[in-house]
Parts: structure tokens; sequence; C-alpha cells
């Protein structure tokens, strides 16, 4: 049963026999995504020199999340979805595939950071105006941004699965950004032991790298997206999209589980 809390620190677990395998594209897709946030740190910096105030490095993380971060998360996703299929692809073919669907990355990047910075929004108002009334939206906003960044982890692979066809849209094309929110939350309550169990080994390996340094510039960017194909390798296979290999065959599939059904 891939549902089970078990079943979600197996997967995490299981995740690092990839990692080891594709240790030179682990490293190099990390240090690009520790480049990134080394990026974002220095033009906080400059930032704080000219005192633009917390909007602006809003502002520019979001940018950088869209046009930096998403893409090279993105590109790990599919890399190692595709090694999951037994269908893998090289670091530079990964990073083509990414590039032909830009637009829906862009797209799902930044309907992923609204959220977080709506909560951003109204702890500035919280701060300006404090009062029972904004507490209470705060409060409302970040239970909405907990659970909206709970889904993060199914979207990124859903997004791969429907480029390369495994779902699909009622009228057989690829899923859209709507289907593919909905159907990640779905996933989410059909499994929430496996997503809490998947959660929590992730804020447990996330605190080690950081402390690490060296695993957070090496290892932390690209082991997150291998945990994230993984996860949505393991409910694809769950709800009968994906045929399990050998070492998937004790996976459950006999769930009925098809876009036209959540439509």
């Amino acid at each position: 049963d891939l549902t089970s809390p078990i079943a979600g620190f197996r997967s995490f677990f299981r995740v690092f026999h990839s990692v080891w395998e594709q240790l030179g594209a682990t490293i190099a897709g990390s240090m690009l995504l520790f480049a990134g946030m080394t990026l974002y740190a220095l033009l906080l910096l400059l930032l704080s020199r000219f005192s633009l105030g917390y909007l602006s490095s809003v502002v520019l993380f979001v940018v950088l999340y869209v046009g930096v971060f998403a893409p090279i998360f993105a590109t790990g996703v599919s890399y190692y979805f595709r090694i999951l299929l037994d269908k893998p692809v090289t670091f530079t073919e990964a990073i083509v595939s990414t590039s032909l669907s830009i637009k829906s990355v862009f797209a799902l990047a930044l309907c992923q950071i609204a959220i977080p910075c709506l909560l951003v929004l109204v702890t500035v108002i919280w701060h300006l105006w404090t009062g029972l009334g904004v507490m209470i939206l705060w409060l409302l906003t970040f239970q909405l941004s907990f659970f909206w960044i709970i889904g993060w982890i199914f979207q990124w692979p859903l997004l791969v699965a429907g480029e390369i066809g495994i779902i699909k849209s009622n009228d057989g094309s690829q899923p859209g950004l709507k289907e593919l929110l909905r159907n990640s939350y779905v996933i989410y309550l059909k499994s929430w032991g496996y997503s809490g169990a998947l959660w929590l080994s992730l804020a447990i390996f996330t605190t080690a790298c950081v402390f690490s340094g060296v695993g957070l510039a090496m290892f932390w960017g690209w082991s997150m997206a291998a945990i994230s194909a993984r996860a949505g390798y393991d409910q694809l296979i769950q709800h009968g999209f994906i045929t399990p290999m050998a070492e998937d065959l004790d996976a459950s599939t006999d769930i009925p589980w098809r876009m036209k059904d959540l439509a």
C-alpha cells in the first residue's frame, strides 16, 4: 500500500539509490540550485544597502524562484522520473525537455508561489495594523499556505507525467494547470499518511544538509527533486497509471483513478 506512512519512509530511503548511481548529475544540479540561492543572498545584501524594504526582497525571490529555481528543480524531477520509468536521459536531454515545456514550468511556479506571497502581504499588513481581524486573517492565510505547499511535492512529477503522456485530460490532451493542481491535492488527501511521512523525512534531511553546509550545496537540491519524482511515481503506481517495475511489485494498483474521474 503506497498510501501508508511506512511506504513514505521507505520511498525516502529508496531515493538515495538513484541519487548515488547518478551522483555526478545530482551534484551538478544541486550546485546550480545552490548558486541561485547564493545569488539571491548577494542581491539581498545589495538591496539592503539601498534600503528598498522587505517587499523588494519578496519580489526578487519570486523572480528567482520562477526564473531560476523552478526550471532547475523541474529538470531534476524530469531526470529522475524518467530513470524510475526505466527511460533514462542524459543531463543535457533533461535540460532540453524542460526548455520545451518552459511555459508550463513558469506557470506552475507562479501558482506555487502566489499563496506564500499572500501570506507575506498579510504579515506586513498585520505589522502595520494590529487587531483581532488581521490576526484571524493571518492565521487563515498561514493554514492555506501550509496546505498549499504540501502539494508541491506531487505537482512537478505530475507535470512531467503529463508531458510524457502518462496522464491525459478527458479529450486526450496534456492536462492543464488547473487539473494538475487539483489532482496533486487529491493525491495528497488520498495518501496523507505517505505524504506526512515523506515531508517529515524531508524536514530532517534538509536540517542535516543545512548544518553540514557541504550537503546543502552539493546534494540537497536535486536530492529533493529525486524525492519528488519518487513520490509522484509511487502515487501514479498506486492509482494505476504506471505498471510497477520488479522492485515495486508489492505496490497496490487496484484503486481506480483517472483524470476524468476527478474532473
